[in-house]
């Protein structure tokens, strides 16, 4: 086998952490500014000195946030004799498990937990790996599965274009609740009509760069909150996912494919449905329009059809 190295996500790993990074470090530098230029004018009041705390702690969780995520997210290579990162690593017959799927806490300040591959060695060292962190983690997961369970030949996922009278043949039950009756769909809709009041409100005669911006700021409030107002349909054969309001979005999958489905949430976002297929790869579906019920009554038949479910929010 040729030797394969995790790459490090452009988007999920290198642009938010730089563009998070980059935010903290304007912030800081300007409370610092802030506190150099009060020192001058010669105003030493506490609130002076606070200021200038707060840019230095600015500054060190800065660093620590990008040291840690850098830390934790190493450049892995695997090949035939074992698996390595930063010069050392086990060869493959020194692996006591392997984990494939399942949450696991990101070790940073705040409590954070994340998908990822575990690999516990027999000397009691551990591996992980964070999908979200790494863009050819489907490719990572099936060596692993092959050196370490001995799996010679990986299961891959099934045709994913189906046709429409294979689609329509199957029977469904839908999962999908009243969007108006959720948060995210009152505001998608109802937040648009309140800025456009407000902007004809507060200006007489109206100006077109108010109503531009007040536009804008609509088309990123509904197609925000409409994305995480997904939909499913269960039949005997597929899951289709659906959105309420995104009417584009139809995604396909065949039961066979799906290896496994994880009710999950981060912090105040939605209740979201992961589904992993049986090549590995992930995708994840915003739902905040479902209530509990409806999601206990989905698991229920996911499960009477062999779908295994992983609840971690409900």
């Amino acid at each position: 086998m040729n030797e394969i190295h995790t790459q490090r996500h452009p988007f999920k790993f290198y642009f938010l952490l730089i563009l998070g990074g980059l935010f903290l470090a304007v912030l800081g530098t300007i409370l610092l500014f802030s506190f150099q230029k009060e020192i001058s004018e010669n105003n030493t009041t506490p609130k002076t000195y606070i200021m200038g705390l707060v840019g230095l702690a600015i500054y060190v969780f800065d660093f620590l946030m990008l040291r840690q995520y850098f830390k934790n997210a190493p450049i892995y290579s695997l090949n035939d004799t074992g698996i390595f990162k930063k010069g050392f690593g086990y060869p493959w017959h020194d692996v006591k498990k392997l984990t494939l799927t399942g949450k696991h806490v990101f070790p940073f300040m705040l409590y954070h937990v994340l998908e990822a591959v575990a690999i516990e060695f027999k000397n009691g060292d551990r591996f992980l790996m964070y999908d979200e962190f790494y863009k050819n983690m489907p490719e990572v997961k099936k060596v692993l599965s092959m050196k370490i369970l001995g799996e010679e030949t990986l299961t891959e996922a099934y045709e994913t274009n189906f046709s429409t009278y294979e689609t329509s043949a199957d029977f469904y039950e839908t999962f999908k609740d009243n969007q108006f009756t959720s948060f995210r769909g009152i505001w998608a809709w109802g937040g648009p009509v309140f800025l456009f009041w407000m902007a004809i409100q507060g200006n007489k005669p109206i100006v077109l760069g108010a109503i531009i911006f007040v536009g804008i700021m609509s088309c990123v409030m509904f197609f925000g909150l409409s994305y995480s107002m997904h939909y499913f349909k269960v039949g005997h054969h597929f899951l289709l996912v659906k959105n309420h309001n995104l009417f584009w979005i139809f995604k396909t999958y065949h039961l066979q494919n799906i290896a496994e489905v994880v009710y999950e949430t981060h912090g105040k976002s939605p209740n979201n449905l992961r589904i992993i297929t049986t090549d590995f790869k992930s995708k994840l579906y915003g739902a905040g329009t479902l209530r509990d019920s409806t999601w206990l009554q989905m698991k229920d038949v996911l499960e009477s059809r062999g779908i295994k479910v992983r609840n971690e929010c409900i």
